[in-house]
């Protein structure tokens, strides 16, 4: 469904919004009637063309804004909207800013719900601030989190409260985070830290779960430090026991995706090979894959951390309800890595080496698929505005929230690495569905 052929009355267009299977999906609770669906018209008009189930490499879903910037990035204009499709090169691109992907969705959806408002502007004004009862969000808070200044200025027309608060304490305009980069390089300059995220160290009382769940909950990333200390894998363990597993390796993550060459080798062999430095010339290549064997060995390590330090389940479903599919595993040696991109919520651990973070807030995310190594000489000095940078160490763990834009390059010997997506019903609006 195009966003252009939305029906513009209240009653068909909710009518269309289940019919079509639309990405946006709400309930109040488990009883709801007739009333609260009519409640949360708006919501559900916010929420069109949010999420996209079908296309990410885990069952965790994307956001539409992300399927649309990778076709983008690709010059995959047969999958883009016509619209949309009129303005993108099929040669692709080596970077995209998904700023592009959503003044396309902005741009639609404020038409539809002007529409929607005009036909019916009585009963805009009386459910502008209604919330939610799970999470407490008001149409303002969904436009503001999708950094769409025109419909929110909107919707404070209509009656919007910008000091309405969720339930993680977050006014409307905090769902944009306007002063997070300013203010958490701030708060690492005040703590005498080099790293420009939020920092909580995992020491034996127990206590550092509370403030890392707090954080969480506000969308903010951060990292873990010293999360895991004891049964660590050496890289010699690694390849005794899962050597003999086929790996597909590339410039970059799902690097045929963006037409870029991969190659299928056992871990054994492109282990031995990063370690001698022998890439032919090339860019140090990057393995990023999921493999059963090997994702069921360290799945339940990683679903432990996110029951200890992430508020499941009122906001993150268990891990376990997704299971090891859910989990990918990277190796490198020095300069390999991941460029710039984005997707669901994800917990990302170092068992071995290290890795240098490069972060962005949805507004500013951009998405890359030129090297890690290339891009941090040649578009890193000129970044505008400058991404926040940390390094991770082994046994340290880094959440970034979903469509928070990041790049990683490996500045240990030989990194070896998990991430774990995960399924936030908040953001993904999994839980609304009805």
């Amino acid at each position: 469904m195009k966003g252009g052929d939305l029906i513009v009355s209240f009653s068909v267009c909710a009518l269309a919004v289940i019919c079509a299977g639309l990405f946006g999906y709400f309930h109040d609770d488990l009883s709801f009637g007739m009333d609260s669906r009519e409640k949360l018209l708006l919501h559900r008009a916010l929420t069109r063309d949010w999420m996209s189930w079908e296309d990410s490499t885990t069952p965790i879903p994307i956001s539409y804004a992300a399927k649309l910037t990778k076709s983008i990035l690709a010059g995959e204009v047969e999958n883009l909207p016509e619209k949309l499709a009129k303005t993108v090169s099929k040669d692709g691109y080596q970077t995209v800013h998904i700023k592009r992907a959503w003044d396309y969705i902005r741009s639609e959806r404020l038409e539809q719900i002007k529409t929607m408002c005009t036909a019916d502007e009585e009963k805009c004004k009386a459910y502008v601030n209604y919330a939610d009862k799970r999470f407490g969000l008001t149409p303002l808070h969904l436009s503001y989190f999708n950094r769409d200044e025109k419909l929110s200025e909107f919707l404070i027309g209509l009656g919007a409260d910008p000091s309405a608060m969720d339930m993680a304490g977050r006014k409307p305009l905090n769902m944009s985070f306007p002063s997070f980069v300013n203010n958490s390089r701030k708060w690492a300059k005040q703590r005498g830290s080099a790293c420009e995220i939020p920092e909580v160290i995992a020491d034996d009382t127990g206590e550092w779960t509370k403030e890392a769940k707090r954080l969480i909950r506000e969308g903010e990333p951060v990292i873990i430090r010293g999360v895991v200390k004891d049964n660590v894998p050496t890289l010699e363990e690694l390849v005794s026991k899962f050597g003999n597993t086929t790996v597909r390796v590339g410039s970059v993550p799902y690097a045929d995706y963006f037409g870029l060459n991969i190659e299928h080798i056992k871990l054994s062999d492109f282990i031995a090979r990063s370690v001698r430095g022998d890439d032919d010339g090339q860019l140090p290549m990057y393995v990023f894959a999921k493999d059963a064997k090997i994702s069921s060995e360290f799945f339940e390590l990683m679903a432990t951390l996110v029951r200890k330090a992430f508020p499941v389940p009122d906001i993150f479903d268990d891990p376990s309800k997704i299971g090891p599919s859910a989990l990918h595993f990277a190796l490198g040696r020095e300069g390999s890595g991941a460029p710039m991109h984005i997707h669901s919520d994800a917990l990302n651990l170092v068992l071995a080496g290290k890795k240098r973070w490069f972060v962005l807030p949805p507004q500013d995310a951009i998405y890359s698929r030129k090297h890690i190594s290339t891009w941090v000489k040649e578009d890193l000095p000129t970044a505008d505005p400058k991404p926040l940078e940390c390094v991770q160490n082994a046994g340290d763990a880094i959440y970034v929230p979903f469509d928070w834009a990041h790049g990683v390059i490996n500045s240990g010997e030989f990194t070896f690495a998990f991430a774990l997506e995960l399924l936030s019903d908040r953001e993904s609006l999994k839980a609304f569905k009805w």
